[in-house]
């Protein structure tokens, strides 16, 4: 499979992850086709909100990247950011609140980043706790407690 095809969501039965092609039936559900088998798959139905697109890109430990993935980049010269992962303007990238206000960076653009996934919005909302920064005088995404 294609990794830049891929999706992930939230089975709408058990909360689990799965990934596969995406598929929405004429009745408005979102499904998720999963390998079950030799040539054989399954639709699975997903919770419509949990859905991300595969970016095609890994962090540093081979972790694939997807929509919706609470990301910590380190510029080579030690800046640290924490970012969620987007989809904007026809391109992946990442997208942080800094200074009152939200900046989208497509992946081409940053280079000489090394990622990190922790892990992403649906299951580690905390993970992206807003503190109060000196600097600007308001709001900016800080790393939180990971559970």
């Amino acid at each position: 499979m294609n990794d830049r095809y891929l999706f992930r969501g939230k089975r709408k039965d058990n909360n689990e992850w799965v990934t596969g092609d995406l598929m929405q039936w004429s009745d408005g559900t979102i499904r998720i086709c999963v390998e079950s088998g030799i040539d054989e798959k399954t639709a699975v139905t997903v919770i419509p909100e949990t859905v991300g697109q595969c970016t095609g890109l890994k962090d540093k430990n081979g972790k694939m990247i997807y929509e919706g993935d609470i990301v910590k980049g380190l510029f080579n010269f030690g800046l640290e950011i924490m970012s969620v992962c987007t989809f904007k303007d026809g391109a992946f990238g990442l997208t942080a609140k800094q200074c009152g206000a939200y900046h989208f960076s497509a992946f081409t653009s940053l280079w000489k980043v090394q990622y990190e996934v922790l892990g992403n919005i649906h299951d580690n909302p905390n993970l992206l706790k807003i503190e109060h920064d000196s600097l600007c005088e308001t709001e900016t995404y800080k790393a939180g407690d990971e559970e």
